[in-house]
């Protein structure tokens, strides 16, 4: 089935422990509303650490290899209860590119699932189903929860509507990263 999205293994085992150490070393703040995301904790990522941390030059490199990206940003979120993201679509003049690297899930996470919006897909008519209305075959329509692991990355385009459900309890950590073409 086609999909506007995929999953993969970007940071290095090696280098997973230097992720937290960059999560660590830049300033929490809280979040009332920024855009799209509500009630969550944000941490910067200085630009002059983009190179220090080797789990951020793994997707960097990843990135510009396939995709011929390069960074436009990077910054943690922890969601935490009553945090979420609004659906939308990332504003294509700021990022072409996005990937979503899962930090940290605690056990008791109730919510924090994060949805997009994926291809509409076509299966065979059954004879006698009922068939009624349009096909919106061009359509990214069929919501769709994404499971991922720890350490694993989502990538998508600018234009994939996506978000992330309200938090009940405990809390997700990920490391937002956007990119731009050339």
């Amino acid at each position: 089935m086609p999909t506007n999205y995929y999953t993969k293994q970007l940071v290095k085992e090696e280098n997973r422990e230097d992720l937290w150490q960059a999560y660590e070393n830049c300033l929490e703040e809280e979040v009332h509303q920024d855009w799209n995301l509500w009630y969550l904790k944000k941490r910067q990522m200085k630009q002059s650490y983009w190179k220090q941390w080797q789990s951020i030059h793994d997707i960097d490199r990843y990135m510009f290899r396939e995709h011929n990206a390069r960074t436009a940003v990077h910054y943690f979120l922890k969601y935490v209860p009553d945090s979420y993201t609004r659906m939308h679509q990332d504003n294509k003049d700021t990022v072409t590119k996005t990937v979503i690297t899962f930090v940290e899930e605690s056990p008791d996470l109730v919510g924090g699932d994060t949805l997009v919006f994926d291809q509409h897909y076509s299966k065979p008519l059954i004879e006698g189903a009922i068939n009624k209305g349009k096909t919106a075959k061009s359509l990214d329509l069929v919501p769709v929860t994404v499971k991922t692991g720890q350490y694993q990355s989502l990538i998508y385009d600018w234009n994939v509507q996506h978000g992330v459900t309200r938090v009940f309890s405990g809390h997700r950590i990920v490391l937002v990263s956007w990119y731009v073409s050339g």
